[in-house]
């Protein structure tokens, strides 16, 4: 944690609360919900496709949103999640590597000259991003 204050405290006990839970899905639980959305997103297109709608076919439309927005936007953030976890564990990895180098270690320095430049290009892109 950079900051030692109550709101990052808070922060980084509900991303981890919600890392657990992204972790915690089983392999048959992603398939079923990937199944449950292509079959939903199938029957929708058929719907909207239809040039002669009915009120029946309006009511597929936003039942079927229904389900699916609130189900896109948990899976987005559980995506976020999980690579907003990696890239920590790829910035502490540098920064290690980074820190055994500057100490002296050879194997270290090795690979910290590899790192470097796709880390600062890493950083500048993102840089870029944000600043968009």
């Amino acid at each position: 944690m950079l900051y030692n204050d109550k709101e990052t405290e808070d922060f980084e006990k509900l991303f981890q609360e919600d890392l657990k839970t992204a972790r915690s899905f089983t392999q048959q639980e992603i398939e079923t919900i990937t199944t449950s959305m292509d079959m939903i997103m199938g029957i929708l297109k058929k719907v909207i496709a239809n040039p002669d709608k009915t009120a029946v076919d309006n009511e597929i439309i936003f039942k079927s949103l229904e389900i699916l927005l609130p189900m896109v936007e948990k899976i987005k953030a559980f995506s976020d999640i999980l690579g907003h976890s990696s890239l920590r564990k790829a910035n502490a990895f540098y920064e290690h590597v980074k820190k055994l180098s500057l100490e002296g270690n050879e194997e270290a320095k090795v690979v910290y000259e590899n790192l470097r430049p796709g880390y600062q290009a890493m950083l500048k892109e993102n840089m870029d991003d944000h600043l968009q």
